[in-house]
C-alpha cells in the first residue's frame, strides 16, 4: 500500500514538524461482503511504544486495540457531506470525519480521515 502524505494542517494538529516519520495504514470496515467505511490512518511512531509499532507493521490488529493503553481521547475535527443530488450508491461517499486521536496526556499521536459509504444505509426491500 503506498503512503498517502500529510497536509501541512494535518502536521501542525498533531504537532510535529515536516520531517517528523509518520506512518500510514488505510483500512476498511466490513460487514460480510458490503464496505461500510475506509479510513486514512497517520500516526507518529516516535510517540507509540516499541510494541505497538512492532504490532502495526507485522500484523492486521485493529489501531484501536494496539493503542488502548495510552487511552487515547478523540477530538472530531470536522465533518463533511458531499453534495449529493441523487440516492447514494453503495461506493458513493456519505460524509467524511476527520479527528484527531491524542494520549490521556494531551499528546496528539494520531490523525484519521475516515469516509462512511452508501453501503452503509439499509438496503431496501424488494
Amino acid at each position: 500500500m503506498a503512503d498517502k502524505p500529510l497536509t501541512a494542517v494535518q502536521r501542525a494538529r498533531l504537532a510535529i514538524g515536516p520531517d517528523e516519520p509518520v506512518r500510514y495504514r488505510r483500512v476498511r470496515l466490513a460487514c460480510g461482503d458490503r464496505v461500510l467505511s475506509e479510513a486514512d490512518n497517520w500516526y507518529v511512531p516516535a510517540r507509540l511504544t516499541p510494541e505497538m509499532n512492532a504490532t502495526l507493521d507485522s500484523t492486521r490488529t485493529p489501531f484501536g486495540r494496539v493503542v488502548r493503553p495510552l487511552a487515547p481521547v478523540r477530538d472530531t475535527v470536522a465533518v463533511r457531506a458531499p453534495d449529493q443530488r441523487t440516492d447514494p450508491g453503495p461506493d458513493d461517499p456519505l460524509f467524511e470525519i476527520d479527528a484527531v486521536l491524542s494520549t490521556a496526556a494531551g499528546e496528539p499521536f494520531c490523525e484519521v480521515v475516515e469516509t462512511y459509504l452508501g453501503s452503509a444505509l439499509p438496503r431496501a426491500s424488494r
